[in-house]
């Protein structure tokens, strides 16, 4: 009998449930997509603050226990978001008398905050584009001494609603991140699936939950479908197994989006 194809599906906090209402916390785009791809073994690995150098420092750990034919990762915004301090400040504040105080206060005046390190021509980042590549191509690399199959994700365009009230310019800052992993999947001839493709809403307001970096219903569901679709899609079957019959996935792109 043939063996069931083996997926593992990598995300952020944004592959979680977080925000959505108790009827819908099973309609994150991870659950969406074993539902959709029954005839797969489909498993997931979705948390808070996951980002890709967390993957690659425990592939063998937690990737390679799973023994999956194909890792779908969904990376970026734990990288990428513009943030209000350093990493390692925000770490040593944690535990300095008033540190909490002052993050606390950042954090309400964010915007303002944020805006003026912006005139200053300073941004703080969790991970520079440099480390984000590096650690995508160790991850593929990973994949490829394998046996695995490695599709990447584009990092979701935000909302005009968080951009414009919570994070400004985090939808310019973020385009940069995704152009880079687009560069890392057409140097490697990586698969990378758009994750928006065939959004309705040019603001994507509809498709994040208010003020959130986390996806509405409606968000996870248009996520869900556009890898389902790729993974089921003939041309991708033919370079990593099949697993269905899909005919409307979105193509793997080669060009750059704009935000």
């Amino acid at each position: 009998m043939t063996e069931r194809p083996r997926l593992l599906v990598v995300a952020n906090s944004q592959g979680t449930p977080s925000g959505l209402s108790a009827p819908d916390r099973y309609l994150s785009y991870p659950l969406q997509i074993q539902a959709l791809l029954c005839e797969v073994d489909c498993t997931v690995w979705a948390m808070s603050s996951l980002s890709v150098e967390t993957v690659n420092s425990q592939f063998l750990e937690v990737v390679l226990q799973h023994r999956p034919n194909i890792v779908v990762l969904q990376c970026g915004i734990i990288e990428g978001c513009p943030r209000i301090l350093p990493k390692r400040l925000r770490a040593v504040l944690e535990h300095v008398v008033l540190g909490r105080t002052l993050t606390g206060f950042l954090h309400k005046h964010r915007v303002a905050w944020l805006r003026f390190l912006s005139r200053l021509g300073v941004q703080f980042r969790d991970m520079s584009i440099s480390e984000f590549k590096m650690h995508l191509r160790d991850v593929h690399a990973k994949c490829r001494k394998e046996g695995i199959e490695l599709v990447l994700v584009s990092i979701p365009t935000l909302s005009e609603e968080f951009d414009r009230n919570v994070v400004p310019l985090a939808i310019k800052v973020m385009s940069h991140y995704d152009a880079a992993l687009l560069d890392i999947a057409r140097s490697l001839d990586i698969p990378d699936v758009d994750a928006f493709h065939g959004a309705t809403d040019p603001k994507r307001n509809s498709l994040y939950l208010p003020a959130s970096v986390h996806f509405s219903v409606a968000g996870h569901t248009l996520i869900a479908r556009n890898i389902a679709n790729f993974l089921t899609n003939p041309a991708f079957a033919a370079r990593a197994g099949q697993i269905g019959g899909g005919a409307d996935a979105p193509a793997v792109r080669a060009e750059k989006r704009e935000p």
